[in-house]
C-alpha cells in the first residue's frame, strides 16, 4: 500500500502549496522526431505524432515505468481490420474517408483562464484535415496525474464526415470472430488504448433537472469484453489489480442527451480500447470563418485502489478553479425557498432579511428573481412575463420596489459584513447573442454595489452557438472583475451544463424543494449529497435547509422523517460538507432558529479547512434510518462528518478512506461527539457513537 501515501503526498501536500514554482519547469511539450511527450512533475503522456493528428503511444507516473499502449500482435481492430503489433489509431476521428494532417503547427504558451486562477500550460497542434481546420488544445497543470483536452474546428468539412451513431454490429451466432468487432466507425475525440486484459470498472451516469429528478448518479460495472460496448455517462473509471494501474476519463460536457449533436453514446469500450465519442458540434455548426469548441475528456492515472483513483479525479476538479477563501466560501441566504416569490420584494424588506441574516451568520444574501423592473413569468404579479428576452432597462432595480436602487441595501450589507447576490437570466434570444451586453449588466453591479455572486438561471443550451455565447458571458465577466465573482448555475430545470462543464465559474444551486409541496426531506437532499460527492466535489454544490417550522401540517403529524420532526441544527448540519444554503426567509424564522448562531460561528471557523480535502461519503446511503456520513481526506489530517438518522443503533462500526492499522486521534469539532483515539479495522472501519437519534458530529482527525 505504499502508493497510497505516494498518491496523497502527491495530490495534496504540493497542491496545497502555493504555485510560486514556474509552470515552465513543471509542465512541458517535446517534440522529438516522431514522438510528442506532453508532461508535468508527476505523469507524462507519449503520442506517435502521425503529422500532428496524433496517437496516443502511452504514459508514465512519475517514479514508475512507462506504460506503452501498442496494440496485441494482429488484433482486430474496431472497424474490422487486422493490425499490426505497433499500429495505433489517431485519437481524433471526424471522417470515414482517411486524410493526412497538413499545415501542422505546434505551440505553447502560460495561460490562466482569467485573474487569480491557477497557471497552466496550454499546448496546441494546429492542422488540416481536407478543407478541415483543427487545433487540438491540451491544458496541463502542475501536481495532477490528469490531462485534459479539447479541440477547435473551422472550415470546410469533408462529405463524409461521422454524424450520429452508426448501427452496431450483428447479435447472430458467433462462426467468425470478425462478428465480434463493429465495421462501422464512430466520431471520437479521443482514443485509449487499454494495454492488457482482466480490466474491470464502473460507468457512473448523472441526472440534473433536479425538479424533476431525485436519484442524481447511477453505477454501472463494466467488464470490457472482445465485442465494443456503447456507455453513457460522462465518467469512466477503470482498474487492473495485475498491473496495478487505474485509468479514469472524465468527459466534460452536459449529461448525455443535453450534449449537442450526441451520438446517443458516450464511450464505446472493448478489451482492447476506449473510445470518447461525440464532439458535439454537427456539420452545419462548422464555418470557415468562427472556431467552434469541441466537448472536451480527461485522461488520469492512478494505482488500482479505489481510494487514489477517486483522489486523482478529485484532485484534477479542484485544480481547474480555485476554492478561494474570501471569494467561494459561503452561507449564502435567499428567500425563494419560503414561496413568496417576489411578492415580498422590497426595500424594506431586504433590510430586515438582512438584519436576521447578520444575526444567524449569513455571509451571503441573495435577492432571486423579482429585484429587477423586467418581471419574469414566475412573479407572483401577473404583469410578469419575461423569461426568454431581456431589454437593458428590465435589469435595472425595480423602480417602485427599489425606489433608492441598490444604493441603500448595498451600504445596509457591507455594514453588516454580508455580501450580496442576484439572480439573472441571460437572453437567450437568437443563442445568446447579447452575451456582451448582459456580461457588462452583471460587470456593472459588481463595481457600483459590490455584488459577487450571481445565480444563472433559466439556461436552455439548445445548441452549439448558445453554448459557445454563454462560455462568452462567463468569460468577460470573469475578466472584467478580476475574478472576483462566483456563479452559482441553476441546474433544476432545462438544458443546462450538468456537473462537468462550465466548472471553472463557480458552484451548482442544485436543487429547489419546498415544504409548501411537501417534497422537501432533509435525509433526501443528504442523499443526493452523499452520492454526488463520491465523484463531484461537495464543496461546489449549494445545499439547501429550510424552515422546519413551517407547514407542518402539510407533512401529517405521523410522518418521522417530515422536515418539522427533524431538529433544526441537524437539518443545518447536512449542508456543512457543501455549501450551506437557508432556503428561507431569514426575518420569518422564530426565535428558536437564532438559537443556533454559535454552531454556524463554529462552523465557518473550519468551512475552509473541511473543504480543502478530498470529501468523499462513508457509511451507509441515508434513508432516514441510517449512519453515515462524509470523510473530508487529506495528507496525515482530515475531518469527519458522522450523523445518525433514526437508526436504533447507538453505536455503529463505518467504513472510511482509512487504511487498516492505522491509528488516529478523534477531536470534536461540532455537533455531540466526544473525543477518542482508535486504531483503522482490517475492514478500513471505525467505530463511532452517538447517543441521540437525529444528531451529528463534526471530527477533525490526525494520524498518529
Amino acid at each position: 500500500m505504499k502508493y497510497f501515501y505516494s498518491v496523497i503526498f502527491i495530490l495534496f501536500n504540493i497542491l496545497n502549496a502555493a504555485f510560486a514554482q514556474n509552470v515552465n519547469k513543471l509542465c512541458k511539450a517535446e517534440l522529438v522526431g516522431e514522438k510528442l511527450k506532453i508532461s508535468n512533475n508527476v505523469v507524462s503522456f507519449y503520442y506517435n505524432w502521425n503529422s500532428g493528428n496524433v496517437k496516443l503511444s502511452g504514459f508514465q507516473i512519475s517514479g514508475k515505468n512507462i506504460v506503452e499502449l501498442q496494440k496485441p500482435e494482429n488484433s482486430i481492430s474496431q472497424y474490422g481490420q487486422v493490425m499490426k503489433g505497433d499500429q495505433l489509431a489517431e485519437d481524433l476521428k471526424l471522417f470515414t474517408k482517411e486524410f493526412s494532417a497538413q499545415n501542422v503547427k505546434l505551440a505553447t504558451q502560460i495561460k490562466s483562464r482569467f485573474a487569480g486562477e491557477k497557471e497552466f500550460l496550454e499546448v496546441s497542434v494546429s492542422y488540416s484535415l481536407g478543407g478541415l481546420e483543427i487545433k487540438r488544445i491540451w491544458e496541463v497543470f502542475p501536481n495532477t496525474t490528469a490531462i485534459s483536452t479539447y479541440y477547435y474546428l473551422k472550415g470546410k468539412p469533408d462529405e463524409s464526415w461521422i454524424g450520429s451513431l452508426q448501427q452496431q454490429s450483428s447479435n447472430d451466432l458467433i462462426e467468425n470472430v470478425s462478428l465480434l468487432k463493429s465495421k462501422e466507425a464512430n466520431q471520437r475525440i479521443g482514443f485509449l488504448p487499454i494495454p492488457g486484459k482482466h480490466w474491470h470498472g464502473k460507468i457512473i451516469t448523472f441526472q440534473d433537472v433536479t425538479d424533476h429528478n431525485n436519484t442524481l448518479v447511477n453505477e454501472k460495472f463494466v467488464s470490457p469484453y472482445t465485442k465494443a460496448s456503447l456507455l453513457q455517462g460522462n465518467l469512466l473509471l477503470l482498474r487492473n489489480k495485475i498491473s496495478n494501474l487505474g485509468i479514469f476519463v472524465l468527459k466534460e460536457s452536459p449529461l448525455e442527451f443535453n450534449q449537442q449533436s450526441y451520438p446517443g453514446a458516450d464511450f464505446s469500450i472493448s478489451e482492447t480500447q476506449v473510445e470518447i465519442m461525440g464532439t458535439g458540434i454537427s456539420k452545419e455548426n462548422i464555418n470557415a470563418e468562427t472556431w467552434s469548441r469541441s466537448y472536451g475528456y480527461v485522461i488520469g492515472l492512478s494505482s488500482s485502489e479505489e481510494i487514489d483513483q477517486l483522489l486523482a479525479l478529485r484532485t484534477y476538479q479542484k485544480t481547474i478553479r480555485s476554492i478561494k477563501e474570501n471569494r467561494d466560501e459561503m452561507v449564502m441566504s435567499n428567500t425563494w425557498g419560503d414561496r413568496s416569490q417576489d411578492s415580498r420584494m422590497n426595500e424594506s424588506f431586504i433590510l430586515k432579511e438582512l438584519e436576521a441574516a447578520a444575526k444567524l451568520g449569513i455571509t451571503h444574501f441573495q435577492l432571486d428573481d423579482g429585484w429587477q423592473q423586467g418581471l419574469s413569468r414566475n412573479s407572483s404579479n401577473k404583469q410578469g412575463e419575461k423569461w426568454n428576452s431581456w431589454t437593458l432597462e428590465d435589469w435595472l432595480p425595480h423602480k417602485e420596489r427599489f425606489p433608492n436602487g441598490f444604493g441603500v441595501i448595498a451600504d445596509k450589507a457591507k455594514s453588516l459584513n454580508i455580501k450580496l447576490g442576484l439572480w439573472f437570466n441571460p437572453s437567450r434570444e437568437n443563442n445568446y447573442e447579447t452575451w456582451k451586453r448582459d456580461a457588462e449588466i452583471l460587470t456593472g453591479y459588481y463595481q457600483k454595489y459590490q455584488v459577487t455572486a450571481f445565480k444563472i438561471d433559466g439556461v436552455e443550451l439548445k445548441n452549439k452557438e448558445s453554448e459557445d455565447n454563454l462560455r462568452k458571458f462567463f468569460d468577460e465577466v470573469n475578466q472584467k472583475t478580476n475574478g472576483n465573482i462566483i456563479f452559482n448555475l441553476d441546474l433544476t430545470a432545462g438544458r443546462r451544463a450538468g456537473y462537468h462543464f462550465f466548472n471553472e465559474y463557480g458552484n451548482a444551486f442544485l436543487e429547489n424543494r419546498y415544504s409548501d409541496w411537501q417534497n422537501y426531506y432533509p435525509h433526501n437532499t443528504l442523499r443526493n449529497l452523499w452520492m454526488l460527492s463520491k465523484y463531484v466535489p461537495a464543496e461546489k454544490l449549494q445545499i439547501e435547509w429550510l424552515n422546519t417550522w413551517r407547514n407542518k401540517k402539510g407533512y401529517g403529524l405521523s410522518d418521522p422523517l417530515a422536515p418539522g420532526n427533524i431538529p433544526w441544527d441537524y437539518a443545518m448540519a447536512i449542508t456543512f460538507m457543501a455549501q450551506p444554503l437557508a432556503w428561507m426567509e431569514t426575518s420569518s424564522l422564530p426565535e428558536e432558529a437564532f438559537k443556533h448562531v454559535e454552531l454556524l460561528k463554529k462552523y465557518k471557523a473550519v468551512q475552509h479547512q473541511i473543504h480543502q480535502g478530498a470529501i468523499l461519503p462513508i457509511g451507509e446511503m441515508p434513508d432516514g434510518f441510517s449512519w453515515t456520513g462524509f470523510q473530508s481526506v487529506n495528507e496525515g489530517k482530515g475531518y469527519f462528518m458522522i450523523y445518525r438518522e433514526l437508526s436504533p443503533k447507538v453505536e455503529m462500526k463505518l467504513k472510511t478512506w482509512l487504511q487498516p492499522g492505522q491509528k488516529l486521534k478523534l477531536t470534536p469539532v461540532l455537533g455531540n461527539g466526544k473525543a477518542f483515539t482508535t486504531t483503522v479495522d482490517a475492514s478500513s472501519e471505525i467505530q463511532f457513537k452517538l447517543d441521540n437519534k437525529l444528531s451529528f458530529a463534526l471530527y477533525a482527525y490526525q494520524l498518529l
